[in-house]
């Protein structure tokens, strides 16, 4: 009988093998990364260099294995994932832009900010903002803004007017928009209202 080798002598072997491949601990991996990854998303599988058939293997779990396999990352835990070289490179610069960006993300969110305001600025559907709301105990759905008051949108027109946000609605950034919630107390949601009001015509695509 053949002597069984263990896996991780396997994975050794499998490496020696094939050098341009390597097996990659992701303990820190975000679950909504992962989730893309085992629904084929195509941006994010061209940005790590991947094609739908290095994801396979793990989207032909059963659910119930797959549902295990996401609790395991959520949870922290050690998990392998088989890429080139190249593509670690790739995913690590994604999960330290990543990680650098959640803050960013968070502040945004906390502040109320509205869907079409963080698909403008972040390129974010609506799952991924309906997520983040989640984090953030927003358990409410977020539904379309209601129009603010004459006085509100007087006060926030004036904030826009005064720090020259107006002319170039292409240079403003989010933290910008920030600043106007920080200012006044109003939401993001609401600032965002009148600045897109203010500039429809002129906001870029």
């Amino acid at each position: 009988m053949p002597q069984a080798v263990s896996p991780t002598v396997a994975r050794q072997n499998d490496e020696e093998a094939n050098p341009s491949r390597v097996a990659i601990p992701l303990p820190e991996v975000a679950l909504l990364v992962l989730t893309r990854l085992l629904q084929g998303d195509r941006d994010m599988l061209m940005m790590l260099g991947l094609c739908e058939a290095d994801v396979y293997p793990l989207r032909a779990l059963p659910s119930e294995s797959l549902s295990r396999l996401l609790s395991r990352v959520a949870g922290g835990e050690l998990i392998e994932i088989r890429l080139h070289r190249e593509a670690l490179q790739r995913f690590l610069q994604y999960l330290q832009t990543d990680s650098r960006s959640e803050r960013e993300i968070r502040s945004m969110i906390e502040a109320e900010a509205s869907h079409p305001f963080m698909q403008h600025f972040y390129g974010m559907c609506y799952a991924d903002y309906h997520h983040y709301r989640q984090q953030a105990g927003l358990l409410r759905p977020a539904g379309r803004p209601t129009t603010p008051t004459a006085v509100v949108i007087a006060e926030i027109e004036g904030l826009l007017q005064k720090l020259d946000l107006l002319a170039q609605p292409a240079a403003v950034g989010p933290f910008d928009l920030l600043a106007i919630h920080q200012l006044t107390g109003y939401s993001l949601r609401e600032v965002w209202w009148v600045y897109e009001k203010l500039t429809r015509d002129r906001l870029p695509p």
